[in-house]
């Protein structure tokens, strides 16, 4: 693969005492077209362990979001970016203590290596995040979890970090930053701080919805996070940091007009001109092409644009789809019983308590939710009394909003 390369950092780690895993030292640029099969089909094989463990041990429905972190991580093997790569999964507080962005950085037993050469965990907030973004990142992949902490920031700090998405410069204590500030950055949020977070940052910061299905008995975390780890190792090692020609992954014209189409659809209600939609086009052809790379291939497919598309449904204020479908989870679980009859300020407590309202929501805004499960209000009957009150059926939890 025809390559540029830029400084990196090295690779941290030792042998595990077992011998098994070490952390491979990041290896030149692919140059030739053998160790460019190599390469492609390490990745493939890697991905398909994801695939296989992820559907096996964990949960089949969210298989697309874990790949789309992957994605994001793999933009940092792009040599030549402008700015960051930023994705924001949206789940309820309910999901439990294993996030799809977790399994990025998930501690595992018995492991003496680590991903710190290109995986950022620690949480910074304010004038020191600042610092840290445009001296040590550096084409890495920031984690955080449940990312809501810009939203309480001064406004000259949310200015700040808007510029830094756009890859514009930014000024900090008479010091001027100038960029480019190549790094990708994965998060977790709820859909309440989604939507705060998306009217401040968007389309510099994108989301993804997480689709779930029932909690699995079996708890296969471990599993997932040595796949993916393994993922990265491998990904990595094929194609270390800010080695890949951004060129280099092949776009259709086809596809091509879908991401124009799509990035002015991300970009209209904003309503800010062309820099906005050249913004959003750049960020969505970026993970696109990501997505290929880690899939290991060297052209885009319609699977890659099926992940934009749903990313653009995510990040657009129609694009709630997982709001309904974990509220419909969220009562399914807490009542355990089919069908489910709920008051709406019932509905409002419960909708608050996971992260799918804000605290400040309002009964109608849980009765417009009610709703976008295909409810209506009506009169049941509850022991000796009548009230007026919304029915649930677990077959709710079926639909996925047609997200691909």
């Amino acid at each position: 693969m025809t390559t540029a390369r830029h400084d990196q950092p090295q690779a941290e780690g030792t042998p595990s005492m077992s011998g098994e895993h070490s952390i491979p030292t990041p290896s030149a640029p692919v140059t030739s077209a053998a160790a460019e099969t190599v390469a492609l089909q390490a990745v493939r094989d890697a991905m398909a362990r994801v695939e296989q463990d992820v559907a096996e041990f964990y949960d089949p429905r969210v298989l697309d979001a874990v790949k789309a972190t992957l994605a994001v991580a793999a933009c940092g093997c792009f040599a030549d970016t402008q700015q960051p790569t930023t994705l924001m999964f949206v789940e309820p507080r309910f999901t439990g203590p294993h996030t799809v962005v977790s399994f990025l950085s998930f501690p595992i037993p018995g492991r003496d290596y680590s991903l710190t050469a290109y995986i950022e965990t620690t949480g910074i907030g304010d004038a020191r995040f600042f610092i840290h973004l445009s001296t040590t990142l550096n084409h890495r992949t920031l984690v955080t979890s449940w990312s809501r902490f810009p939203v309480s920031w001064t406004p000259a700090n949310r200015r700040k970090l808007t510029s830094i998405l756009a890859g514009k410069r930014f000024t900090l204590d008479r010091r001027r930053y100038t960029g480019p500030f190549a790094f990708q950055w994965v998060g977790d949020t709820t859909p309440a701080d989604r939507d705060k977070l998306a009217a401040l940052f968007a389309p510099g910061m994108l989301f993804y919805d997480v689709l779930r299905g029932p909690r699995s008995p079996h708890d296969g975390s471990t599993a997932c996070g040595i796949a993916v780890q393994d993922f990265l190792l491998a990904l990595y090692h094929a194609y270390p940091l800010a080695s890949v020609s951004l060129d280099r992954i092949t776009v259709i014209d086809r596809h091509a007009r879908e991401l124009d189409s799509w990035a002015r659809t991300l970009a209209g209600p904003r309503g800010d001109g062309k820099d906005t939609v050249a913004l959003a086009r750049t960020l969505l052809h970026r993970i696109a092409i990501g997505s290929a790379l880690a899939h290991g291939r060297t052209a885009v497919n319609d699977y890659d644009l099926s992940q934009v598309r749903h990313i653009v449904r995510s990040s657009t204020p129609d694009g709630d789809i997982t709001r309904a479908l974990a509220a419909a989870q969220l009562v399914a679980e807490m009542r355990g019983h089919d069908p489910i009859v709920l008051r709406t300020s019932e509905a409002l407590q419960l909708f608050k308590q996971a992260g799918l309202l804000n605290d400040a929501a309002s009964e109608r805004e849980a009765q417009a939710l009610l709703r976008r499960l295909g409810c209506r209000s009506q009169t049941h009957r509850v022991g000796d009394r009548t009230i007026s009150a919304y029915r649930i059926d677990r077959a709710s939890l079926t639909g996925d909003g047609g997200s691909r």
